[in-house]
């Protein structure tokens, strides 16, 4: 991979997906199959993608957030709220309890706070939810779906919301974590069953719990 991210567990297959970034390819290894690859050479970036409906997938392509069906090899549009913005990229996403993608954009040159955290509806709607970084990672929710975890990446910290399961909304946000005195940066999360955030720490080569 050019740069390998967004590794998500499918238990009913018992097989792990994850993307190539810039392949920008999606890829699956499981039940000693070689390993499946599906690339998308309309596009230059797949920032994440999320598990959806009868065996598709949700991917974050720089075009846009299309829904993929691996078997006919379709993709169709669902929403793209970042509207092509020139130097401006989706990058990594989850799913809630109420079947509402979030996701977060970054400034390609990590240089201006034009990164914004969105909510995509399950009708399609698209809310944002906050703005204001320079590259949006993450993000992840404690086991109750009731937090949202999101790492403010160029800021060194993880920003905590108190998620609204009625609205697309994110309430009482504050630090979780300040990582400032670490190396490297906060990238992707996830959350385990005791309710324990994990953190990647691009540039560092390590994960912190």
């Amino acid at each position: 991979d050019k740069l390998g991210e967004s590794a998500m567990w499918h238990p009913a297959e018992q097989a792990i997906y994850w993307v190539d970034w810039y392949g920008p390819t999606l890829r699956r290894l499981g039940n000693g199959a070689p390993i499946k690859s599906w690339t998308f050479s309309d596009s230059s970036i797949l920032g994440s993608f999320v598990f959806a409906a009868g065996g598709t997938f949700l991917l974050a392509l720089n075009t846009g957030i299309k829904l993929f069906n691996p078997v006919s090899g379709g993709l169709r549009d669902v929403a793209d709220p970042n509207q092509g913005r020139e130097g401006v990229a989706y990058n990594d996403s989850k799913v809630d309890r109420q079947g509402r993608l979030w996701i977060g954009t970054f400034d390609v040159k990590e240089r201006e706070p034009r990164g914004i955290l969105y909510c995509i509806d399950a009708a399609g709607n698209v809310h944002v939810a906050d703005s204001g970084y320079t590259v949006c990672n993450g993000p992840a929710f404690s086991p109750d779906g009731s937090i949202l975890y999101f790492s403010d990446t160029m800021g060194k910290r993880i920003i905590a919301y108190d998620v609204d399961s009625r609205v697309p909304q994110l309430r009482n946000r504050r630090v979780f974590a300040d990582l400032g005195g670490e190396t490297g940066l906060p990238d992707g999360l996830t959350v385990d069953a005791e309710g324990c955030l994990w953190c990647a720490l691009y540039g560092a080569s390590r994960i912190v719990r």
